[in-house]
């Protein structure tokens, strides 16, 4: 069913909602909002309730509202789609005004409508404009809010000079080891998103990256692009952190190092109260498989391969059904889940994610783009001796870890793209992190010179032990 999402529905219901359609299957207008005395109500609240049940995702609109007068809150709409944000499930409004002014900003929480966008087409940029500029003059015409108010508005205005572009010189960065500033900015992402995850996710539905708020994509969690920026910062600071420790003699460690990472990064992405995240789980544990047996110096076999999938799947399903055993109303996606496999329903939700990862090999130029460059770099791992060009040959000789770590994230973005509904998409934001940490590596082995001995390329061209990327030999027990 083609979605005609209307502004605010899908935040009144916490989930991915539709509107109704016409006859010649256009989206409906907004409907009106009438003075009740007392409050508001939304007109024809019933069919916007009745067009969910048509909907795989079943969502219930009022739930906001709900929550808000259970919990005593004080919430303002302006405008007729800030009504159905705040509406409760009969359809009522307690505080609605038509246009923002001082009344508006009372209570903690305002929703304000600035007006609907065209999807697509020659409209598209004049709606953008017109709802920038009400957004303007909303704001310039409402007094500041103090500071213990919040608003909420689907429309965001960022501060001039907020956001500014860093550009770092490559001479300023380190000369050797290659590592070291992927490992650095790694760390940094891995420790912010890790605080991101315990502390409700905020940087997730707020950021460039995040699902928008009107279309209700998560409002708990992480998504699907947020755990591609995350699972790659895990396996890079993990390579990162082996090949610092192998390089200091301690292989024991390094190995260590890895699966206590990866730990960490499966229990956050995983955990219902923190990521909540099922289908990272299992797209995560293989990658981080994939590294330790890599640094461990210990041979990836199909009997082990399979049971690195049968642990990925036990881990999962300990998790989804810690979550089904809490009450209805607190279960996150996993434990909702659980409940359609007793219910026999999950085939559908299985079939639906299926279809949906399916169609986004169908994205246009950005999806095809992702699928030629995804293509080269397994064509440069799998092959090196025909593929491999010299400027990543030489930075897999300086960094040890390298080609593992690689590995290890195509297949925790591949795996994900497979059992998650994003798709092909989830690769495009794992290579939008991935990419630029490999290119800062291989241009600090660049500005300290090719290696002029070239008898490491000769030897991997001949099949030898030598090739880039091969880990130093074990010695004796380690350390």
């Amino acid at each position: 069913m083609r979605r005609a999402p209307l502004p605010g529905l899908s935040l009144s219901a916490g989930q991915s909602s539709v509107g109704p359609r016409t006859d010649d299957r256009g989206c409906v207008p907004l409907p009106p909002v009438r003075d009740t005395g007392g409050g508001a109500r939304v007109d024809q609240w019933d069919r916007l309730v009745d067009a969910q049940r048509r909907s795989e995702f079943s969502p219930r609109p009022g739930e906001l509202g709900r929550a808000l007068s259970e919990h005593d809150g004080c919430g303002t709409a302006v405008g007729p789609g800030a009504a159905i944000a705040l509406a409760r499930p009969d359809g009522t409004v307690e505080r609605y005004s038509p246009a923002v002014g001082t009344a508006a900003l009372d209570c903690p929480v305002t929703v304000v409508d600035g007006g609907q966008v065209v999807e697509s087409g020659s409209g598209r940029l004049n709606s953008l404009a017109k709802v920038d500029a009400y957004a303007g003059a909303s704001w310039n015409a409402s007094p500041p809010p103090p500071p213990s108010s919040c608003r909420a508005s689907p429309n965001h205005r960022a501060a001039p000079g907020v956001s500014r572009s860093v550009t770092v010189p490559i001479r300023l960065l380190p000369a050797r080891p290659p590592w070291r500033v992927p490992l650095a900015v790694s760390l940094l992402t891995f420790t912010v998103l890790v605080v991101d995850a315990a502390t409700g996710t905020l940087l997730h539905r707020a950021g460039p990256f995040g699902p928008s708020a009107l279309y209700g994509g998560r409002y708990y969690g992480f998504g699907n692009s947020t755990f591609a920026v995350f699972s790659v910062a895990a396996l890079v600071l993990s390579g990162a952190a082996a090949a610092e420790l192998i390089s200091r003699g301690r292989r024991r460690a390094a190995t260590a190092s890895v699966v206590a990472i990866g730990t960490v990064a499966v229990a956050v992405d995983t955990w219902p109260a923190w990521g909540a995240d099922v289908g990272g789980g299992l797209a995560l544990i293989p990658g981080v498989a994939v590294l330790a047996f890599a640094v461990a110096g210990i041979r990836l076999t199909p009997v082990r391969l399979l049971a690195v999938a049968a642990s990925a799947v036990t881990v999962v399903a300990a998790v989804g059904v810690a979550d089904w055993l809490r009450p209805p109303a607190s279960r996150t996606h996993a434990g909702r889940f659980v409940q359609e496999i007793l219910e026999g329903q999950a085939w559908q939700l299985v079939e639906r994610k299926a279809g949906y990862a399916f169609s986004s090999l169908a994205g246009g130029p950005l999806a095809w783009g992702t699928a030629a460059v995804l293509v080269l770099l397994v064509l440069t791992l799998a092959w090196p001796h025909r593929f491999s060009p010299p400027y990543l040959d030489a930075a897999q000789r300086e960094w040890p870890t390298l080609r593992p770590t690689l590995i290890a994230t195509l297949t925790t973005c591949g795996v994900g793209a497979v059992v998650n509904d994003y798709g092909i998409r989830l690769i495009t934001f794992g290579l939008i992190t991935l990419l630029p940490l490999l290119a800062v590596s291989i241009a600090v082995v660049t500005i300290s010179g090719l290696p002029e001995d070239r008898a490491h390329h000769d030897d991997h061209e001949d099949g030898g032990a030598g090739h880039p990327g091969a880990l130093p030999p074990r010695r004796g027990p380690g350390r």
